[in-house]
């Protein structure tokens, strides 16, 4: 029957190259969604952010969640090299009246067609696919910190302006580290704060509530947020200013956030506990804990824990 003489066809050009790359690029398309059915990932990567984003971002496509994107890239790019692999370039068929095997040129010319013709359906999708995400996809850091870099330079035009800080959560992903420093520096941030609230929750917690959802704050947070601020010490190289935040509660906590790689630090949980004049027992420890490890001022105290690692 010729319906089953089609699909015969479709198989075998399914495994021949270039099809072949389309074909695999499906299968690990229906890999990602069938792990997020089970929930053992999340799906919806946002283009947006990360390193699809330079890519991305030329072919205005980055509104639609990543994996959308390529699942729909493979699949175009595989229906094209099927029709081309059986009526263009005469790939083996089932019924043996092929022109013969697609020769290596002409597969690498295919291949490269079917990527072209592949992403310009996906480039004409994508403002259409957009519209579903639009109230769902966060904006991302580069569109969130244009609008503030935006609104800054309307306000104040050449005038100096207030500084303005971005602030990060403990829990970011240290491969993106590099990246938020260089849009921090590109859109005129002033400094870093290192950091915000964690969503986790040690195993040292106690108490009925130590479950709860939301930001922790306060000493549990203390080492985790020292160690990713000295992950920003690193990566800035001094092109751009760090303030340490979490957990600090003695002069002891303060000194190491500076050695850390903060020129300034903030607290707001041990003020709670033990009063605003922490802030002067801080500050005494400080001077003290300076002049005893040879530092003429403060200042130079910034990121020498690195020196000693």
């Amino acid at each position: 029957m010729w319906h089953l003489e089609v699909v015969k066809d479709v198989l075998s050009a399914s495994l021949e190259l270039p099809t072949l790359v389309f074909t695999v690029l499906l299968a690990i398309s229906a890999c990602m969604w069938l792990l997020s059915l089970v929930g053992a990932i999340d799906v919806e990567i946002d283009a947006s952010d990360g390193l699809l984003d330079d890519a991305l971002e030329p072919l205005d496509i980055t509104d639609v969640p990543a994996t959308i994107l390529i699942t729909v890239f493979s699949l175009a790019g595989w229906f094209v090299s099927v029709l081309a692999s059986i009526f263009l370039l005469g790939a083996p068929r089932s019924d043996g009246d092929s022109a013969g095997p697609i020769s290596v040129i002409g597969a690498i010319g295919l291949g490269i067609g079917a990527a072209v013709v592949a992403l310009g359906f996906v480039m004409w999708l994508s403002p259409r696919l957009a519209l579903i995400f639009v109230t769902t996809t966060a904006p991302s850091k580069r569109e969130l910190l244009g609008r503030i870099a935006e609104t800054r330079a309307a306000l104040t035009g050449d005038e100096p302006s207030v500084p303005i800080f971005l602030k990060v959560a403990p829990d970011v992903d240290v491969t993106q580290i590099d990246r938020i420093v260089e849009q921090a520096r590109t859109y005129g941030m002033n400094a870093i704060i290192v950091s915000n609230t964690t969503l986790d929750r040690p195993e040292t917690l106690q108490g009925e509530h130590c479950g709860e959802g939301g930001g922790l704050s306060g000493q549990p947070l203390f080492e985790k947020s020292t160690k990713i601020l000295a992950e920003f010490f690193d990566a800035a190289d001094g092109k751009i200013d760090l303030i340490g935040v979490g957990g600090i509660g003695s002069g002891a906590q303060a000194y190491a956030k500076i050695r850390a790689g903060a020129k300034a630090v903030q607290l707001y949980s041990a003020l709670v506990y033990k009063g605003p004049q922490l802030v002067a027992e801080i500050c005494a420890d400080l001077e003290a804990r300076a002049k005893a490890d040879g530092f003429k001022n403060i200042g130079d105290a910034v990121g020498t824990a690195l020196d000693t690692a």
